[in-house]
């Protein structure tokens, strides 16, 4: 369970996963199958969205925080694949 307020929702292509986004800086993943709910992500910051990403050789989930990162994560690594800063105005 987070511990703040959820912002962001999205699923797995195949329905069976829901992830979520929250100001206490942790994305979720609930696995429908077998019920449990792991995090999966850390920011900084509040995470503001989260999207599912499907390619044809892999998928992950990518989320933008308000600490102005975009981050890439493979669900069964702690770490992100990727990082990029974004300048927003």
């Amino acid at each position: 369970m987070h511990t703040g307020p959820v912002l962001d929702v999205c699923w797995s292509d195949d329905g069976s996963k829901v992830f979520t986004a929250s100001c206490d800086k942790t994305t979720k993943m609930w696995d429908l199958n077998s019920n449990q709910t792991i995090q999966i992500a850390q920011h900084e910051d509040p995470i503001r969205t989260i999207h599912w990403i499907k390619a044809p050789n892999y998928s992950c989930v990518m989320t933008d925080s308000l600490d102005k990162t975009l981050k890439f994560w493979d669900t069964s690594s702690p770490n992100p694949m990727m990082t990029s800063r974004v300048n927003l105005l």
